[in-house]
């Protein structure tokens, strides 16, 4: 039975509206400020190229003196473009969502480029024989060997540092359009679907790629749901992402960093979030892609009124000084990668106008029920 919109927006007043759970914004202060001291020229570093089937382009595993795991650096290589993961993880912060890593900007000196150019040339990725992954391994040749020869023209080079995340689980029943057209959310995504009345929903996984192997639950009430899910494809759309539902880029991690065991034998994640692990593909394609998820595929009309909030307030900045806006986002006027010419600035402040263009006529035609 569909709920008269008038009706929705009284049970979705503005004093059950969702805030962020306490300890989140703790949590990214604490990692970011950590990410941002760390030495990652420090000799007593361990590097590591991450695994065969970890990606295609060429990333970083650094561990600090103490074999501790830090984090990944991601220089732009294959199909990353290192500016969009400090983008994308900037954005979730002002528009405080949980769903993106803790990132900072980091450069290698000649130095650590020279480790680096050592394991490129040395490496040898596992599963490159098997036959179903042929075509990711000629890939991943291709942009290891641009690799080595733009760490061969280089004495310096810059890149996103990414926290290490664990437990971090591959999400599948988000994943794909398919898959979230089926999911117990995809109702609560329409100004005319049920109200929430804060009922949780329980998220679960069971996987053999991460350790420990096994099943993992977590449970989140619908509008922290909705408010991770909603805003993930609303920052896809602002850095022009299209590679969110390829598979393999949405996970889900604990905010707490860590597990509980239930008695039934489960894996529990404490505060448990939606991820956006990998955003690097943002600004290196079609421009509308990410925008006609929501606007298309999914065809969305109901939107947390506190992020429309923080997109207005984008917009407003960047009507009075576009630049500042940029550099406190980390968005470059323009970038080159691979021979091609791309114009993040550009694509950003279309998709956000875009973007907030279609709230508006989503909010012109279905009234207070578009937004809770």
């Amino acid at each position: 039975m569909k709920v008269l919109p008038a009706l929705f927006a009284l049970l979705l007043a503005a004093p059950c509206r969702p805030q962020p759970r306490e300890g989140e914004a703790a949590y990214f202060e604490s990692e970011e400020k950590f990410l941002s001291g760390f030495d990652i020229n420090d000799p007593e570093n361990g590097f590591s190229l991450l695994g065969g089937l970890e990606g295609s382009s060429m990333i970083l595993k650094v561990k600090g003196p103490s074999g501790r795991t830090i984090g990944v650096f991601k220089p732009t290589s294959g199909n990353t473009l290192y500016e969009a993961e400090i983008a994308a993880y900037r954005l979730c912060r002002r528009l405080r969502l949980p769903v993106c890593a803790p990132t900072v900007e980091k450069t290698l000196d000649s130095a650590s480029l020279d480790r680096f150019s050592i394991l490129l040339e040395e490496v040898e990725f596992e599963g490159k024989d098997d036959p179903k992954f042929a075509a990711h391994f000629r890939m991943k040749e291709r942009f290891r060997q641009a690799m080595m020869d733009r760490v061969s023209e280089r004495t310096t080079m810059p890149g996103a540092f990414k926290t290490w995340i664990e437990p971090l689980i591959l999400y599948q029943g988000l994943g794909d359009l398919a898959s979230v057209k089926k999911h117990e959310l995809y109702e609560y995504l329409f100004h005319d679907g049920p109200p929430d009345g804060g009922r949780p929903i329980e998220l679960r996984q069971c996987t053999t790629l991460y350790k420990p192997e096994g099943c993992y639950r977590g449970e989140l009430r619908v509008r922290e749901l909705l408010d991770q899910f909603i805003g993930m494809l609303i920052v896809d759309a602002l850095i022009a992402d299209n590679d969110r539902f390829a598979g393999g880029n949405v996970h889900l991690f604990s905010i707490d960093a860590r597990i509980a065991e239930d008695e039934d034998g489960w894996h529990r994640l404490p505060a448990p979030s939606l991820l956006m692990l990998d955003n690097g593909a943002g600004f290196l394609g079609s421009r509308t892609q990410a925008l006609d998820v929501i606007r298309k595929d999914l065809k969305i009309t109901r939107f947390p009124r506190r992020i429309f909030d923080g997109l207005q307030a984008l917009k407003a900045q960047a009507e009075k000084d576009l630049p500042g806006l940029l550099a406190a986002l980390g968005i470059p006027e323009d970038a080159r990668h691979a021979g091609k010419h791309y114009a993040p600035a550009r694509m950003f402040t279309s998709n956000l106008e875009a973007l907030l263009g279609y709230i508006r006529g989503v909010e012109k035609k279905h009234g207070g029920a578009a937004f809770y």
